[in-house]
């Protein structure tokens, strides 16, 4: 089953596993009695000092030493910081005597019972007068301890993160302490996922080239995978949307008829590195299609597609080192959730003007920069089921929406050694992905199902790479067609 606890760090999740075992510890000795409630033991000291004087006073009044007990009440007020007032009221109800600032402290009222007594003194078996005596108010003399339990686990539960996370980190190794800097993640965008009931199942998806690489597998040459794979891995997949109409126009996109406006925009990204720079080559090879598709989608309306792209640029432009376009992609994002075509055609040209001010990266000087023949390797997937059926087509959306998450997990499992549960998902991609018409999915998953059995990690990673590479490549169909609109052509 998809494991959705992937995306937290091994650490995280041992701390918070910490945390609650202690947590769990101390309610259950406060269940049984061995934390002792404060508000509950005060109320018996004060229940006892009240029978202690009421005891004491009969027997100072039946042996005719009122003036005694007086003084004993008078020292024990003075002595006594919980203790605040007294004073005795005889049978006739005139007052004996009272204590300074009686009248201040005592209050008859019913909230305030548990800080305010009355005791019955006795002469010879008979009522002699009443002891009034005013107390703190419980929540003065408690502070913080009042809150009980809660207020304990409130003090801890934040020391103890802070404690387990600093323990667990020097004692764990940083899965990313080993990665190669030349490959470390350069994102500089935001990449929050889009919401799952409006960019979920339905929205029309492309079929995606090389250049598709998932951020932070790169990690995976050097035999370790870092903590942000899995959400990159989120973000990446967002690259997957069908403007494949718009890619083989013959007319020439309006990146390309717009003239430069500023500085040329070169990559941030370490293009020595032959890896990062077919990453940027192969980025910027792509976008003008996806640039035609967003402006085919303003259009004709689909807003939704047009949602979806602008939350790709918006990742994928600061992934590669062009941080220029993360800004205006993020407003054009939230102008097709608000459905305001004329805020999107203006943040488009804005994006095209950026576009036509980027410099590719140049071919390394040793090697010719003839140009390649296309690779058989980056062709879309397609599936080999009747997609016109739609029985058929909710399998396929259904695999493909359970796919994502089991491969995070399944890169969680690498990270974690995790080798059994790693071979299971094997296992189930090798049968599932050829019944759903995706039989590439097949061998690199038998091969995966192979290394996690050897328990190779090194082997492990590259399968995996190889599986992420053929989702990256899937053409999702489509599940739903956008209501025809009116082409925004005309203004």
């Amino acid at each position: 089953m998809p494991k959705f606890d992937a995306r937290i760090p091994i650490r995280t999740r041992l701390t918070l596993t910490l945390v609650c075992l202690l947590t769990a510890t101390v309610l259950l000795a406060d269940w049984i009695g061995l934390i002792p409630d404060s508000r509950t033991q005060l109320a018996r000291g004060r229940v006892s000092v009240c029978e202690s004087l009421a005891a004491a006073g009969t027997a100072m009044v039946a042996a005719g030493n009122s003036k005694g007990f007086e003084s004993a009440v008078t020292a024990l007020v003075e002595r006594n910081r919980s203790l605040r007032s007294a004073r005795l009221i005889d049978s006739d109800g005139n007052t004996a005597f009272q204590t300074a600032g009686h009248a201040q402290y005592w209050s008859p009222l019913p909230q305030h019972r548990d800080s305010n007594f009355t005791l019955p003194i006795f002469r010879f078996g008979k009522p002699w007068g009443n002891l009034q005596l005013a107390f703190t108010a419980p929540a003065t003399e408690l502070a913080g301890s009042r809150f009980g339990i809660w207020g304990l686990l409130a003090f801890l539960i934040p020391i103890s993160l802070l404690q387990y996370s600093w323990l667990l980190e020097t004692m764990l190794p940083s899965p990313a302490a080993t990665a190669d800097p030349a490959v470390a993640d350069p994102a500089t965008a935001d990449r929050e996922s889009l919401p799952a009931d409006s960019d979920g199942a339905g929205v029309p998806q492309s079929p995606p080239t090389a250049a598709a690489v998932v951020p932070g597998v790169l990690a995976l040459n050097n035999n370790t995978l870092s903590d942000d794979t899995l959400k990159d891995y989120r973000s990446a997949d967002d690259t997957l949307r069908d403007v494949a109409p718009a890619a083989h126009t013959p007319e020439a996109s309006p990146s390309e008829s717009c003239a430069p406006s500023g500085p040329p925009i070169h990559t941030t990204l370490p293009i020595d590195d032959e890896e990062m720079r077919c990453i940027v080559v192969n980025f910027v090879d792509r976008l003008d299609a996806r640039l035609n598709g967003m402006q085919d989608a303003l259009n004709h309306a689909d807003f939704q597609t047009l949602r979806s792209e602008a939350h790709w640029l918006k990742g994928s432009g600061g992934t590669v080192g062009f941080g220029d376009f993360t800004i205006p992609a993020k407003e054009l994002e939230h102008a097709a959730k608000d459905q305001d075509s004329q805020l999107a055609l203006d943040l488009l040209q804005q994006i095209h003007s950026i576009r036509s001010r980027i410099v590719p990266p140049a071919p390394p000087s040793d090697q010719p920069s003839a140009p390649q023949p296309p690779s058989t390797d980056n062709a879309p997937i397609k599936c080999t089921l009747p997609l016109d059926d739609e029985d058929y087509l909710d399998i396929v959306v259904d695999f493909l929406q359970q796919l994502d998450l089991r491969l995070m997990g399944m890169l969680s499992m690498v990270q974690t050694k995790s080798f059994d549960e790693l071979h299971d998902e094997a296992h189930w991609l090798k049968g599932s992905g050829g019944t759903v018409g995706f039989p590439a999915f097949t061998d690199p998953a038998l091969a995966l199902m192979n290394a996690s059995e050897r328990r190779d990690v090194r082997q492990c990673q590259e399968s995996l790479r190889d599986v992420l590479a053929i989702r990256q490549r899937l053409v999702v169909p489509h599940t739903a067609n956008p209501a025809p609109a009116e082409s925004l052509d005309a203004r």
